[in-house]
């Protein structure tokens, strides 16, 4: 038998492939963990911008430059800053999970299988499976500018986030410009004046197209690490203050390589230091971390990726898996790239509408006013999220599928893969 498969090589590989799946297969519940730490991971943005909108003195240890000369402090600051706890609302880190996430998820059928038709496919599809929620995402943020229903200018009257301020359409909102940013702009630039949170779209449409070449062109075995050091150094003159971000796609894709963590302390271990990294900012308390010669975007960018990438491990070995399996983590996995789509344009029309009517005409504490419209647009915005996940996203999905189909191996591997739930920033 073995000189016959000697013989056929194409048989010997699929027979290869054929076993690596059946082994994938078997971790195939722990791998569902990324779906629900990315649903978490959006939930955290979308609590970082609402936040940063009401109380940006809470977040000068992370972005000195949020709040305005003047601002007012609120009983929440200290709250909002203290250390390690504030790793539930920074906004940093979860995006350098989204990013790693990406690497992980893009590549892991290739990582089990060696099938370069998955790779070619997702790069033909990548374009559409971001872009179109991305389009609808900037209309539906312009056709509520142009009703009107966007009140963040009053906020910011009141709060004096020099965050919310800078996410203003200068000038009235035009079509042309919309259509432009919705198309192409947003991914292929760095504009993004209508939906703000798309400056995550270049970076992750880039980091996917690096990700797919590495993992085609490099050498197999300790030859790797050659072309994981070329693919540093491009990162690093591309974009030499957002470097780390790219590095993350790069993590992400060699933790599928990675064996998983032997028992559940090395898992827990993981995640922890993952989550000290990237709660570190500006306190006193991380001053030692502060030594590194980097800017401090990029310093904060590679703490937060490292951090990211320790999580992911520790989640691939078990970490919070009762949690990341649940039905609302699953749940909120599956809309987590709509919701983070969606989420400002909500947040500047009716979280900053809602927060204005309770604070400034209801009469209520700054405090109590900011808690009701958080309660009230999180609902607000999981529900438009759940919507544009089922009008738009899946079919986004469905359609890049249809035109660009991977090969049959890859969509034996795809039935319990990850890899096409939606992303936040996606994957």
């Amino acid at each position: 038998m073995r000189e016959r498969l000697q013989q056929c090589p194409h048989l010997l590989r699929a027979t290869a492939r054929t076993s690596s799946f059946i082994r994938a297969h078997l971790h195939l519940e722990k791998d569902q963990s990324a779906d629900g730490l990315r649903g978490w991971a959006a939930l955290n943005v979308f609590a970082s911008h609402f936040l940063l909108a009401l109380f940006p003195l809470g977040f000068v240890h992370f972005f000195p430059w949020v709040a305005q000369s003047g601002a007012k402090a609120s009983h929440f600051d200290g709250m909002l800053s203290a250390p390690f706890l504030s790793i539930l609302w920074n906004g940093r880190f979860p995006v350098s999970v989204f990013f790693v996430l990406s690497g992980y998820v893009l590549t892991n059928a290739f990582v089990d299988l060696r099938d370069i038709d998955a790779l070619r496919s997702k790069v033909a599809r990548r374009y559409f499976r971001l872009g179109i929620p991305v389009f609808f995402s900037v209309m539906l943020a312009y056709s509520l500018m142009k009703l009107g229903a966007y009140h963040s200018v009053e906020t910011v009257q009141v709060t004096s986030s020099a965050w919310l301020a800078s996410q203003i359409l200068q000038g009235p909102p035009d079509l042309g410009a919309a259509l432009k940013e919705g198309l192409y702009e947003s991914i292929f630039t760095i504009k993004h004046a209508y939906n703000p949170a798309l400056w995550t779209m270049r970076i992750e449409f880039f980091g996917s197209m690096l990700i797919f070449s590495y993992r085609a062109l490099a050498w197999p075995g300790r030859r790797e690490i050659v072309a994981a050091a070329i693919y540093v150094a491009l990162v690093f003159f591309l974009d030499p203050m957002l470097w780390p971000l790219y590095l993350a796609f790069l993590l992400g894709s060699h933790i599928g390589d990675m064996p998983r963590p032997k028992t559940a302390i090395h898992a827990w271990a993981a995640a922890v230091v993952g989550i000290a990294l990237g709660s570190v900012d500006q306190s006193a308390i991380f001053a030692w971390f502060h030594l590194m010669p980097l800017e401090f975007e990029t310093r904060s960018a590679l703490y937060s990726v490292l951090g990211g990438a320790l999580l992911v491990y520790g989640v691939r070995g078990g970490a919070f898996k009762r949690l990341l399996l649940g039905r609302v983590s699953q749940f909120l996995g599956r809309v987590s790239y709509s919701l983070y789509l969606v989420h400002l344009p909500i947040i500047f029309s009716v979280g900053c509408g809602l927060f204005n009517w309770m604070h400034s005409e209801k009469g209520f504490a700054r405090e109590s006013a900011a808690a009701m419209s958080l309660a009230l647009t999180t609902m607000c915005v999981i529900a438009v999220a759940w919507i544009f996940e089922r009008l738009v996203d899946s079919p986004a999905i469905r359609f890049s599928k249809a035109i660009f189909r991977p090969s049959p191996i890859a969509r034996l591997r795809k039935r319990g893969s990850t890899s096409d739930v939606a992303e936040p920033t996606p994957r």
